[in-house]
């Protein structure tokens, strides 16, 4: 486009310069006609867009036009005119030239400068273009980082889930051992200082029952008693004892016994002899009776603290866990992967579970859980459409969503004259585990939050394709909230398993393959 503009211009500018061959160049600059006009003061003369000076027109019509006399020397101012202006018009022609050929070389330079960036830019765009493929093709691979990490990330909550409700649940658990061990510390101290308080009232007791009572002397009996014969009130025996060295108390005592002693002796002399020997004996009887009494109320004492002793440490010696069981994962105790494998013993009032994995409450002895009898109060215990083992009687199972035993899961077709029995079973779940297992083992997922058993089917007729049955067991803090079963051919898998806590969680059972006998 460039070379074009310039070409015109060019074109122009010799289309001018021919025109104004014949002209004479008076040197008055100008940018119009009328400029020209003004200084020159003639219509002859005009403005060259070129060189913008004022040009003369020169006719050689009217030049010829003259008559003969003066032909010779027009001829020759023409000539001379011309000739000039020749060589001026190819002075002018060579700067065009050079003009020209320097711009051809300004030219040629911005074609190749022209030529070079759009090199420059062709490669630029490639790398552009390499670059945008390289962008895809992180942003691809950064898509598929983040499903796997997405993935990997809800994997990890789950379990860190499951590892919270296990923390929680040792919470509790550490909570409801230290209460019991406060309590029992408590117990113990009461215990320590029930037995200390025993055996200071035994102590005490025995130390009555043995000690000897303080005894008067006869001749002080005598003393006293010839003083008061002789007429003697208290204040002068109490006078001449206590010149005689006798302490005040000692005194009182004394007198006191002195007069028990003459009034004993002076009921007895009263009596007649065989009055006497039989009041004698009574007294005698009594005496042993009082002391046979102090000693039967003293006995009785201790051996009622002692039995209140031992009925408070029988207490807090048999207060202990009315349930014990175990639970093998793989074969070990703590074991996180494998089959899982219970071992359960329940002391009344706790009973096995429905699923046998656990011990509830039986507190009316009436073989069914006190959970379950909770959660059925107030409607049927058969129901067609149910959530849950627990709505469902004894020997029924929430199966699909309805109440029904194992057996009528079986339309008896075939030879039921021969009855198959499964015997083991080939399990998958979408955590990419896969189980061979026998009936009444199972498995966990999200930390123990969501169990699986394989029951025990009843035999199926031959020729009849055979069903298993899996209790699904919803647990919270390692109690059971919820349990049902869901039926599987071969090749079928389960619906998706949730929790109704754990949102993450989203599990399936397939079962892969059924094996299972039949008699020929």
């Amino acid at each position: 486009m460039k070379k074009n503009n310039f070409y015109l211009l060019l074109g122009m500018i010799i289309l001018v310069s021919m025109f104004s061959l014949a002209d004479i160049d008076t040197g008055f600059g100008c940018f119009s006609d009328q400029d020209c006009y003004d200084y020159l003061n003639g219509a002859d003369y005009f403005c060259n867009p070129v060189s913008f000076t004022c040009f003369k027109v020169e006719e050689n019509l009217t030049a010829q036009s003259q008559p003969s006399t003066n032909s010779f020397s027009t001829n020759v101012t023409v000539k001379s005119t011309s000739s000039k202006d020749i060589e001026d018009l190819k002075t002018k022609i060579a700067v065009l030239e050079k003009n020209i050929v320097e711009i051809k070389d300004v030219v040629s330079a911005i074609d190749l400068d022209q030529l070079s960036v759009a090199n420059d830019f062709y490669v630029l765009q490639e790398v552009v273009n390499g670059l945008q493929e390289d962008i895809t093709a992180v942003q691809q691979q950064l898509n598929g980082v983040s499903n796997q990490f997405g993935s990997q990330i809800n994997s990890i909550s789950t379990g860190l889930a499951g590892l919270q409700e296990n923390l929680n649940s040792t919470q509790t658990e550490l909570s409801k051992v230290e209460d019991t061990l406060s309590k029992r510390q408590a117990l113990t101290r009461s215990l320590i200082i029930f037995f200390i308080f025993v055996a200071v009232a035994a102590t005490g007791v025995v130390y009555y029952i043995k000690r000897k009572g303080k005894t008067i002397s006869p001749e002080v009996v005598n003393y006293i008693s010839d003083h008061i014969k002789q007429g003697k009130k208290f204040p002068q025996i109490k006078e001449n004892l206590l010149k005689a060295g006798w302490a005040e108390k000692d005194i009182i005592w004394a007198y006191q016994e002195t007069i028990k002693h003459n009034y004993r002796r002076f009921k007895k002399d009263s009596l007649k002899k065989k009055e006497f020997r039989g009041s004698e004996k009574v007294s005698s009887n009594l005496i042993s009776i009082s002391s046979d009494k102090t000693k039967v109320i003293s006995i009785v004492v201790i051996s009622i603290l002692l039995v209140l002793g031992l009925l408070f440490l029988i207490r807090g010696i048999t207060t202990g866990k009315a349930i014990s069981f175990g639970k093998l994962v793989g074969g070990e105790v703590n074991g996180t992967v494998g089959e899982v494998i219970y071992t359960v013993e329940c002391t009344p009032p706790h009973i096995l579970t429905p699923a046998g994995d656990d011990c509830c409450l039986d507190g009316n002895s009436n073989n069914i859980c006190d959970n379950i009898e909770n959660l059925i109060t107030g409607t049927e215990k058969v129901l067609d459409a149910c959530t849950s083992n627990y709505q469902c009687s004894s020997d029924n199972y929430c199966i699909n969503g309805h109440c029904r035993t194992l057996s009528s899961l079986y339309e008896g077709k075939g030879d039921c004259s021969k009855l198959c029995d499964i015997y083991a079973l080939k399990i998958s779940t979408s955590d990419g585990e896969t189980y061979n297992l026998q009936p009444k083992k199972g498995s966990y997922t999200a930390v123990g939050a969501l169990e699986w058993k394989i029951l025990q089917m009843p035999s199926h007729c031959k020729g009849e394709l055979p069903i298993v049955p899996i209790n699904i067991i919803t647990k919270e803090t390692g109690k059971i909230i919820n349990e049902e079963v869901v039926a599987l051919k071969q090749g079928e898998k389960s619906k998706v398993l949730t929790h109704p806590n754990l949102p993450s969680v989203a599990f399936t059972l397939k079962a892969d393959r059924i094996f299972y006998s039949c008699p020929e």
